[in-house]
C-alpha cells in the first residue's frame, strides 16, 4: 500500500493542456503513476473522413497550434504519394525552410515552459521575446505567425523573393546570438541544474523497448531522426547532424533541444541559398483510386506518421494519426517514478507533451465497430 495518492490535473497551472495524473507517494516520493488523456479529444480523424483532401489539409494544420506545418506536410506528402505526383524542387526548399523555422518556435517555447515551472520567469521572458524573430520571419513567408497553411496538393502557395531572404536571414543572425546565450545560461546556472540534472532519468534501453522518439530518445543516446531515415523534402541534400546526449535526463533533453535551434538555424540558411527562380506547384489531376499511403515527418517533437487510406471519391476513407507525443507518454512511470513530488511539473515539461496532437481514441474490437463507455475505458485502463 503507499501513503497517499495524489491527483494532478487535468486543470493544472503546470500543464496548460489537460492530462490527468494519479501520482501515488510514500512521503515525498513517486511509487507509482497512473495517467488519463483524452480530454481534448475532437473527432479529427472522424472530420477529416467528411472534407476534400484540398481542404483537410487546412484542417491538419489547427491540430496543433505549434507544429501546425508538421502535421500539414505530412498529411500532404501522403496524399501527393496517392496521387503519385512529384513537387517542384523549389517547393520542397520552401516546405523545408517553414518546417525549419516552426522548429526553432516550438524548441523555443518549450524552453520558455521549462523555465516557468523551474521558477525561473526570466527564462521564459527570454525565451518568448526571441522567439519573435522567428515568428516575424514565419509571418514573412506564409502571411501568419502560427498557422501557416502554406502547403498545397503539388506545392506550396507562396514564393520567397530575394528581398525576403535578406530579412529573414538577418533575423535568423540574431537569433544565433540570443539561442548562444541562453544555452551558456543553462549551462552555467545553478537552479536549472539543481531541478533537472539526475531527474527523470531515461536510459537507453528503455528508448528502444518503449519506441520513444525525438529528443526525448535523442537524449538518451538513441540518434534517432525521420529527417536522416526518410530523407523527405530537401534534407538528404543539406548538412546537418543529429544531436544527442547520453545522460537521458531531464538537463540533457534540454541540452538536445537548444543544440538543435543551431542545427535548424544552420538549415534554414542553407535552403535559403538553394531558392531560385522555378515552379512552386505542380497541379495534378485530382483523381483518387482506392490506394494507400503512409507518411512519416520528424516533427519538434518526433516522429509524426499519418495513414491514408483513398477510395474512387475525393474524400479520405481513413485517416489515422500517431503523434509524437502519443509514444512518448508510455515513458511516464520511467520518469517520474522515484522522484520527489516536487519534480513531477519539470520532469513531465521535459517530455514537451502536446496533448491537443494526442488526444484521438481507436478501439478495435473483433472487427467490429463499438461505441465504448466512459465507465469501460475506466475499466480497462
Amino acid at each position: 500500500m503507499h501513503d497517499m495518492m495524489i491527483p494532478f490535473g487535468p486543470a493544472h497551472p503546470a500543464l496548460p493542456e489537460p492530462v490527468h495524473l494519479k501520482l501515488f507517494l510514500e512521503g515525498e516520493e513517486v511509487k507509482d503513476v497512473d495517467f488519463s488523456v483524452g480530454y481534448n479529444h475532437k473527432g479529427i480523424e472522424r472530420t477529416l473522413e467528411e472534407m476534400d483532401f484540398s481542404k483537410s489539409i487546412f484542417m491538419t494544420g489547427r491540430i496543433c497550434g505549434i507544429c501546425s506545418s508538421a502535421h500539414s506536410t505530412c498529411f500532404t506528402q501522403g496524399i501527393e504519394k496517392l496521387l503519385d505526383v512529384e513537387i517542384p524542387q523549389k517547393a520542397k526548399i520552401i516546405r523545408t525552410i517553414v518546417f525549419e523555422l516552426e522548429r526553432l518556435t516550438s524548441h523555443l517555447l518549450w524552453l520558455g515552459m521549462l523555465g516557468h515551472e523551474i521558477g525561473f520567469d526570466t527564462l521564459f521572458m527570454l525565451c518568448f521575446r526571441e522567439r519573435e524573430y522567428v515568428l516575424d520571419s514565419l509571418e514573412l513567408i506564409t502571411g501568419k505567425r502560427i498557422v501557416h497553411d502554406i502547403n498545397i496538393i503539388g506545392g506550396v502557395r507562396r514564393d520567397i523573393p530575394p528581398e525576403m531572404i535578406k530579412k529573414v536571414n538577418k533575423n535568423l543572425g540574431i537569433l544565433k546570438d540570443k539561442v548562444d546565450y541562453l544555452q551558456t545560461l543553462i549551462k552555467k546556472d545553478p537552479l536549472i541544474k539543481k531541478r533537472t540534472v539526475g531527474i527523470g532519468n531515461i536510459d537507453k534501453d528503455d528508448v528502444e523497448k518503449l519506441c520513444l522518439v525525438g529528443p526525448v530518445a535523442r537524449a538518451s543516446g538513441v540518434p534517432y531522426d525521420i529527417r536522416r531515415t526518410d530523407k523527405y523534402l530537401i534534407y538528404d541534400d543539406l548538412n546537418f547532424k543529429i544531436v544527442t546526449q547520453k545522460d537521458g535526463d531531464s538537463f540533457a533533453r534540454a541540452i538536445v533541444r537548444v543544440q538543435e535551434m543551431f542545427e535548424s538555424i544552420r538549415l534554414t540558411r542553407q535552403a535559403l541559398t538553394l531558392i531560385k527562380p522555378g515552379l512552386i506547384r505542380n497541379k495534378p489531376a485530382m483523381t483518387f483510386t482506392e490506394k494507400e499511403a503512409i507518411s512519416r515527418v520528424e516533427a519538434p517533437r518526433g516522429e509524426l506518421i499519418y495513414y491514408i487510406r483513398s477510395n474512387t471519391t475525393n474524400k479520405p476513407a481513413r485517416v489515422k494519426i500517431r503523434t509524437p507525443t502519443y509514444a512518448n507518454l508510455m515513458c511516464l512511470n520511467k520518469v517520474l517514478v522515484g522522484n520527489n513530488l516536487a519534480d513531477v511539473p519539470v520532469s513531465l515539461a521535459s517530455l514537451d507533451p502536446c496533448l491537443c496532437c494526442t488526444d484521438r481514441v481507436t478501439v478495435v474490437r473483433e472487427g467490429k465497430e463499438e461505441i465504448i463507455k466512459l465507465e469501460d475505458l475506466h475499466g480497462h485502463h
